[in-house]
């Protein structure tokens, strides 16, 4: 099931025993129910895989898997306030996230009408090129396809120089315990 990137938190967890463990703690969307339900504020604690990691640390959503037939254990609040809730069926929550979700998306899709010109309304159609636009009409007078092209691939390029790679990350993580 994926998750919005928002919703899904890293954490380290040390065990008695003094080993520790890479985890993800999962926040369910607001508006999800389950037989009337309602799972807002209710979270869920999973190992977190190599795949996982890359996935948050890059922006993009989350999956989180269940084994078939395992009931899923949700939480909120902490020590004495601390609550659970045991769901035996990991389709439901799925099911449920996924209709949340879907719902989200019709929904601001909706509150966001666009015009027949391709504009938000409210909003100016942009300049046309001349004049008084000079950049607009350099960049429309190129050849359109390998040279606004290799220039996206030049900016991306450029970009990953100066972000570190989940790799050097990992192994930054990696090197951190170890020392510890």
């Amino acid at each position: 099931m994926n998750f919005p990137n928002s919703y899904v938190h890293l954490y380290r967890m040390t065990s008695k025993d003094g080993r520790t463990f890479d985890k993800m703690r999962v926040a369910i969307p607001q508006g999800t129910s389950i037989r009337g339900v309602d799972l807002t504020g209710w979270q869920l604690d999973r190992f977190l895989t190599d795949h996982a990691r890359d996935a948050k640390l890059n922006g993009r959503d989350v999956t989180v898997s269940f084994k078939p037939g395992e009931p899923v254990e949700l939480w909120r609040g902490k020590g004495e306030q601390r609550e659970t809730m045991r769901i035996d069926d990991a389709w439901q929550l799925c099911r449920a996230v996924k209709a949340q979700r879907m719902a989200y998306t019709r929904q601001h899709a909706e509150n966001k009408p666009v015009t027949t010109t391709g504009t938000r309304t409210g909003e100016e159609p942009p300049a046309a090129p001349g004049p008084e636009n000079p950049e607009q009409a350099a960049e429309q007078s190129l050849p359109a396809g390998k040279s606004r092209t290799l220039g996206a691939i030049k900016d991306r390029a450029e970009r990953r120089t100066q972000t570190p790679s989940t790799a050097q990350i990992r192994t930054q993580m990696q090197t951190q315990t170890r020392s510890r």
